[in-house]
């Protein structure tokens, strides 16, 4: 996502898992319905199917909106936060600690790709270390 509208092919994929991968070409167009616009060279906006939208700022902000209504923001390459439905959340810090919320009340953590921890309506727990 950090190439520059006009200069270069860039590949955009959709979070919502309904829309498939999209390409554009070099006049950003994607099958005639998709659009990237790019303002003072720092902020590129891609509409696509005029419902989605991806904002890129300074090729370090990216934040994605899938149909209005979910959400996935990058900063700095660091931090990833996923948000489905307003409801479904996903937070990844550093490509090592990633928590998912579900429906506010479901969350999952996983550390180090090793320990993973559920916690289901508060009350029920499950650790799975290395996969056992």
């Amino acid at each position: 996502m950090g190439t520059t509208a006009g200069k270069k092919k860039k590949t955009y994929i959709c979070v919502n898992e309904a829309f498939h991968t999209m390409v554009t070409d070099y006049n950003n167009r994607v099958y005639g319905i998709d659009t990237a616009y790019e303002i003072d060279g720092i902020q590129t906006v891609y509409e696509v199917c005029g419902i989605d939208t991806a904002f890129e700022i300074d090729g370090i902000h990216t934040v994605y909106e899938v149909c209005g209504i979910d959400a996935a923001y990058e900063n700095d390459g660091i931090q990833t936060v996923y948000e489905v439905y307003g409801i479904d959340t996903a937070y990844e810090i550093d490509g090592i600690h990633i928590v998912y919320e579900v429906y506010g009340i479901d969350t999952a953590y996983k550390i180090d790709g090793i320990h993973t921890v559920y916690e289901i309506y508060g009350i029920d727990t499950a650790y799975e270390v290395a996969g056992n």
